[in-house]
């Protein structure tokens, strides 16, 4: 097998309105992982094998990821 180099490249945003957009997604992540954490028994019960996206607590379930984002955008969430 060959391993294949990558690089990374980091860049530090000064821009105070992509900070902010930033910081609004972290909250956003956040809120949805709380509401993952408290809600994953029954997720794990009821969605076994699918696909969920989480988008302002409001849960989207289907067979692919690509599906469960399509109906969170549908709804306006993402």
């Amino acid at each position: 097998m060959t391993i294949k180099p990558f690089s990374i490249l980091m860049e530090e945003v000064t821009d105070p309105v992509e900070s902010q957009k930033a910081r609004e997604q972290a909250e956003r992540f956040e809120r949805n992982w709380t509401w993952f954490e408290a809600h994953a028994a029954e997720l794990y019960a009821e969605h076994r094998g699918k696909c969920v996206c989480i988008a302002s607590k409001e849960l989207f379930v289907a067979d692919t990821s690509e599906e469960a984002l399509a109906m969170a955008v549908e709804e306006g969430y993402a």
